[in-house]
């Protein structure tokens, strides 16, 4: 179904974001996963975390194309997956993953069934690689969204130091590291599960 269809259906509305709103919405999308990078945290919230990475790439495909999910309608997160083969070229056999990460992601939330050590590496793999094709295609495409910049992904760190008072004072920081520019490449296979997005 094309996106015109799914406009025309309503689970897709007209939206034209100003360059700005895309360019923060990229930064959350680095944000979530450098956390999902942090191995201080639960698995689960470092696997939504990475989700989350995977969902706002998808709205910036959409966004960049003049659409936004309409959010009054069921499975606005299943919309917004499957729309990156029409947004920025991301194949059906990738999108097949990315929405199996979806389906896991309901189970965790919904259910609480917990995210194995294998599913979360997969959903950080998956994220990254989606992330950085995200940026390739807004460089390529929308130059003004983004300014030219090396591909970038945070790889959060615990830092200690003594505080005014002598304790130790934990603090966050981020290291950043060049990646190698390759195309968005997934693959791996998650068991079919019920959604509810």
């Amino acid at each position: 179904m094309t996106l015109e269809n799914l406009l025309a259906i309503r689970q897709l509305q007209a939206h034209s974001p100003e360059p700005i709103s895309l360019r923060k919405l990229l930064h959350a999308a680095r944000r979530n996963l450098a956390d999902a990078r942090f191995d201080q945290i639960s698995a689960d919230n470092r696997f939504d975390a990475g989700y989350k990475c995977v969902m706002q790439c998808a709205m910036i495909g959409l966004w960049s194309s003049g659409y936004r999910t309409s959010n009054s309608q069921p499975g606005h997160h299943q919309t917004a997956i499957q729309c990156l083969i029409h947004t920025m070229g991301v194949s059906k056999d990738d999108i097949i993953v990315l929405d199996a990460l979806r389906r896991q992601r309901n189970l965790t939330d919904y259910e609480g069934d917990p995210v194995s050590d294998a599913t979360l590496q997969a959903c950080i793999d998956h994220a990254a690689d989606l992330l950085l094709h995200t940026e390739q295609w807004l460089h390529e495409r929308h130059p003004n969204v983004v300014e030219l910049e090396p591909v970038i992904a945070g790889f959060p760190t615990r830092q200690t130091s003594t505080g005014p008072d002598g304790h130790g004072a934990d603090s966050f920081a981020v290291d950043l590291v060049v990646q190698p520019t390759n195309a968005c490449s997934l693959n791996g296979l998650f068991s079919e599960q019920r959604s509810t997005e």
